[in-house]
């Protein structure tokens, strides 16, 4: 059997660095006492057609340059991201950002406005 050494000293002549890893990081510390949102969809994330349902997302990817957040926004009938936005910092309009589209209208009016285009109702938004 081999030195337990030698993958050091292998990576030293190669001139290969090891990865330093950092203590955890948590971009969310949660209210015990916070009210929560309503659940709109009552946690069944089926959708009968494509524009019916969407849901969004928040997460970050380390990468060398430090962290990099990315805000999408995902149709779950074809599990397909529709719209998503990086940005390297975590404030409100990164996830705004996501939610306009290209024309410049809000996540809400898009999501109408298709929805109208397949012949579904409208979901309201809650008061």
């Amino acid at each position: 059997m081999g030195s337990p050494y030698a993958p050091r000293r292998d990576r030293d002549t190669a001139g290969i660095e090891r990865v330093h890893r950092s203590a955890p990081w948590r971009t969310t510390i949660s209210d015990p006492t916070a009210a929560r949102g309503p659940d709109l969809v009552g946690r069944d994330f089926a959708a009968a057609a494509p524009d019916r349902l969407w849901v969004a997302d928040f997460t970050y990817l380390r990468s060398w340059q430090g962290l990099v957040f990315f805000s999408f926004v995902l149709d779950v009938f074809g599990r397909r991201i529709v719209r998503w936005q990086p940005a390297a910092h975590m404030r409100t309009s990164l996830v705004t950002d996501a939610l306009r589209s290209h024309d410049g209208s809000t996540f809400d009016s898009a999501h109408r406005r298709n929805a109208q285009r397949a012949g579904a109702a409208p979901t309201k938004r809650p008061a």
